[in-house]
């Protein structure tokens, strides 16, 4: 396959991101610091790299797309923009999860640590994947297609992670039942802003 060419990807590819994107999310429930120090700079190479395409693909072979988060350290422009688009996404993400912490606090009564979380992770989602955010999960795909070109493995591949998303999924339940750990929040410390939202549900309760 000639260098520039845009190699042809199954759905496979696209299922193995959202499968990704689902177990991302849950793990930012269960510790929203660690996941997002280690998935925020990975959205902004992801983003980088799918900016950087054009340039990127006249230098390999459309096949070679893996390294491409890689290659991108090269590209300070790319990087920069990227970094500026996710930081101008953070507001966003603010906006979306706060009513989501709110709404899992008052009206679900869930364990404000948790819910907190949950608001955590609907935020870290925007970033990485929102309504309008397209450049990591392209890039995303255009990385698992490199890696795993066989459609078979592809296939084998997305059932795989599907299977750990659903098992990540039955953790994300535990969250909403009467003896829930918490959220691992180190090393921040949210307990004032937990002890706010128990005093929120306790006047929505009383």
């Amino acid at each position: 396959m000639s260098p520039g060419k845009v190699l042809q990807r199954s759905r496979a590819y696209g299922v193995a991101s959202a499968m990704l994107l689902v177990i991302m999310i849950v793990a930012a429930v269960l510790a929203p610091v660690l996941v997002a120090v280690l998935a925020i700079p990975v959205a902004v190479l992801l983003r980088a790299a799918d900016l950087a395409q054009p340039a990127l693909m006249a230098r390999r072979a459309a096949g070679a797309a893996a390294l491409d988060v890689v290659r991108v350290l090269s590209l300070p422009k790319e990087l920069a923009k990227s970094a500026g688009i996710t930081l101008a996404l953070l507001l966003y993400a603010v906006i979306l999860g706060l009513p989501v912490t709110l709404l899992l606090t008052v009206v679900a009564r869930m364990d404000p640590s948790y819910a907190l979380a949950w608001g955590a992770a609907i935020a870290l989602w925007t970033v990485c994947a929102g309504p309008g955010v397209e450049g990591p999960g392209k890039q995303m795909r255009r990385t698992l297609s490199s890696l795993v070109p066989s459609r078979t493995a592809a296939m084998v591949m997305a059932g795989v992670l599907a299977a750990g998303a659903a098992l990540s999924l039955i953790l994300a339940y535990g969250t909403f039942g009467d003896k829930p750990k918490g959220a691992v929040w180190t090393p921040l410390n949210v307990d004032p802003v937990v002890k706010q939202l128990e005093s929120l549900r306790g006047n929505s309760g009383g």
